[in-house]
């Protein structure tokens, strides 16, 4: 969007990021289960939530990246493989392992502050 800077898009992504993640749950947390005892499903939940949403992530940051908005030595891969486990992560533990009963999550917060660090790494 005009006017965006990638701070802005960085923390709308990350946001959408959760909401999907959210939406799914119930089916994540059946799935993480089963793949605890089928290594089948444990591949295809790696290859359908983190590989592909890896690569849609890298792409994000390679337009950026091409755009001069990121250092030249940012490791585009590593980097979206960090910040997307980061909040996958996050969001399991307090949703499926019931840290949502122990505190509450600030997601703004998170989004927020995980954007800053992460982009204090990359950003030009």
């Amino acid at each position: 969007m005009p006017g965006e800077t990638l701070k802005d898009e960085l923390h709308v992504l990350a946001g959408v990021i959760l909401q999907e993640y959210r939406r799914r749950l119930p089916f994540l947390g059946r799935l993480l289960a089963e793949a605890m005892d089928n290594r089948e499903v444990g591949e295809l939940f790696y290859r359908t939530f983190i590989v592909q949403g890896r690569l849609l992530f890298t792409e994000f940051l390679n337009v950026r990246k091409r755009l001069g908005e990121l250092r030249d030595d940012a490791d585009v891969e590593a980097s979206a493989a960090f910040f997307l486990s980061a909040l996958t992560f996050i969001l399991l533990v307090v949703e499926l392992f019931g840290g949502k009963q122990v505190e509450a999550l600030d997601e703004e917060r998170l989004v927020r502050s995980m954007s800053d660090i992460f982009l204090k790494g990359i950003e030009r």
